[in-house]
C-alpha cells in the first residue's frame, strides 16, 4: 500500500509551481489524484491546476463539496485569483457563494 500523501505536499506544490518547476507539480497532483479528496487537498488541486494552466480541473476543484473554509479566499488569494480571474467562471463561482468581485 503507498503512503498517503503528506497534507500540506500540495503547499510543496505551489513552492515549486512558483520556481517553474512544473513537472514537480505535475508528480505531486498525480500523487494527489490517486487519493481520496478532502476539502483542504480539493483547494490545493485547484491552487496547483490553475499554476499549471488547467482551469477546467482548478474550477472543478474549486466546487468541492463540501467546500473547505479557505474557498472563499479564492476570490482574494495572491497564489490562485491571478490564473482564474479572467475566466468567466471566475464572475460565477463568486456568484454562488455571494462574494462581490
Amino acid at each position: 500500500m503507498a503512503a498517503a500523501t503528506p497534507p500540506l505536499e500540495w503547499e510543496l506544490g505551489l513552492a515549486y509551481a512558483r520556481a517553474g518547476r512544473l513537472d514537480e507539480v505535475r508528480a505531486i497532483l498525480a500523487r494527489m489524484e490517486s487519493e481520496p479528496p478532502d476539502s483542504w487537498t480539493a483547494y490545493g488541486r485547484a491552487v496547483l491546476y490553475a499554476h499549471l494552466g488547467n482551469l477546467d480541473a482548478a474550477f472543478e476543484w474549486l466546487r468541492y463539496e463540501p467546500p473547505h473554509a479557505f474557498v472563499p479566499w479564492a476570490r482574494l488569494d495572491p497564489w490562485l485569483r491571478p490564473h482564474i480571474e479572467n475566466d468567466p467562471r471566475f464572475d460565477e463561482f463568486l456568484a454562488r457563494l455571494e462574494l462581490p468581485r
